[in-house]
């Protein structure tokens, strides 16, 4: 029995950075300071500042957090989440965790909880912060992270970004049969004779991450299906729409991108790699 015990391996830990985004809800423009700016390894940190490298979130009227949703391509028995935070760290409150995949019903657990920090004048300029986690993190997978900042009080002279996001953990044996596909309520989102496994089940995962449970009103249901399209046409085509349809998908920019957009771009190619 010992030599048993000696001879076993422990599990391999897999560190991956988020190589998607699913869903934000704001940021300062759809190129720099975007969401995406967060896929792939740090471009900012260890430095800090304000960087069009980092995402920076707007914050809405009548609200006082802002979140974002990202993907990691394995999933995952989470054991750290590390929060780039390289502009006024100490905004973020929470971290929740997801396992999205296809016939599966996304659920958001809380994974950490804290009080707002940045209000500490020994506070650092730029961190790799990695809260403790919740024990019961450790009780199902995730592949998808939702960080919140705390925007109370944010305006021109104060706000922060975020760099970029890391995930800690066990690989999980996670399998989507195809009975379990074909049983997902969601007659209406179907993949296109033009759209790749990948690119269906990336907007898949983001309808499940944005609207939650299949609806049973078919209205809706053909709703999130087309607003999915929009998703997909923005992200992938760089398509444009009226304010109202963005905002119903995530999209806010009150500001012109620059080449600097690029980076996101590539940095989320890099991710899997």
């Amino acid at each position: 029995l010992a030599s048993n015990m000696r001879g076993r391996r422990p599990p391999p830990v897999k560190k991956q950075f988020a190589d998607k985004v699913i869903s934000f809800s704001s940021q300062f423009s759809s190129g720099d300071h975007s969401a995406r700016q967060m896929l792939g390894k740090p471009a900012v940190f260890p430095r800090n500042g304000s960087e069009p490298r980092a995402w920076s979130a707007i914050p809405r009227e009548n609200h006082g957090c802002e979140t974002a949703r990202l993907g990691f391509c394995t999933p995952v028995t989470p054991q750290k989440v590390v929060v780039y935070q390289t502009f006024n760290p100490g905004s973020l409150v929470a971290i929740r965790g997801a396992l999205i995949a296809p016939g599966r019903q996304a659920e958001w657990r809380l994974l950490w909880s804290g009080a707002r920090t940045n209000t500490d004048p020994n506070r650092p300029a730029a961190d790799a912060f990695a809260p403790p986690l919740l024990p019961a993190a450790a009780e199902s997978p995730v592949n998808a992270i939702e960080i919140e900042l705390d925007t109370t009080g944010w305006g021109d002279e104060f706000w922060s970004e975020i760099d970029a996001v890391q995930l800690v953990g066990t690989p999980a044996d996670v399998h989507t049969t195809s009975s379990e596909a074909a049983a997902a309520p969601r007659p209406y989102l179907t993949r296109q004779l033009w759209e790749t496994e990948r690119v269906f089940n990336d907007r898949l995962r983001f309808v499940e991450a944005t609207f939650g449970a299949a609806p049973t009103d078919p209205d809706e249901g053909m709703r999130q299906a087309a607003l999915s399209m929009v998703w997909a046409n923005e992200k992938l085509l760089g398509c444009r729409y009226p304010a109202a349809v963005e905002a119903q998908v995530g999209r806010k920019a009150s500001a012109p991108a620059t080449g600097m957009a690029v980076t996101g771009e590539l940095r989320a190619q890099a991710a899997c790699g």
